[in-house]
């Protein structure tokens, strides 16, 4: 907790969340990498691997997966052996155990993946374009 309090007082909190999705990210890919905190505490390094990063993440995937689920055997009255294709994007769908989740909720699917770091953002851009989304007056 010192050390945290140290980097937001420092104002260095978002250099920190860089980093670490940098980690994420390369860790996604590669499966190894080193997240070097040396501006956080001198000499600190972190060697981690994809298992790491699966085992810290998978509470959360646990949460998506549930909420996908939910949402289209509860909201949507389908159920879940009816779907056929899952559209995954976003940067999350890259992390290491959220395609097998997904693959086990949706066993009949074919998981098709987007490009996970910009299709979101072209979402929002088609959205705003058609005029979804604005704030009432």
């Amino acid at each position: 907790m010192d050390r945290l309090i140290a980097v937001v007082g420092s104002h260095r909190g978002h250099e920190l969340a860089g980093v670490v999705e940098a980690a994420k990210i390369s860790l996604s890919e590669s499966g190894t990498t080193s997240l070097d905190l040396d501006f956080v505490e001198k000499g600190w390094v972190l060697n981690l691997t994809s298992l790491d990063l699966k085992e810290a993440a998978k509470a959360e995937i646990d949460k998506i997966v549930d909420v996908a689920k939910k949402t289209v055997t509860h909201a949507g009255g389908i159920d879940t052996s009816d779907i056929h294709t899952v559209f995954m994007t976003g940067g999350s769908t890259g992390l290491p155990g959220f395609y097998e989740a997904m693959q086990r909720a949706f066993p009949e699917a074919v998981l098709v993946r987007g490009d996970k770091f910009s299709s979101v953002a072209k979402g929002l851009g088609i959205s705003a374009m058609h005029g979804h989304g604005e704030a009432p007056a």
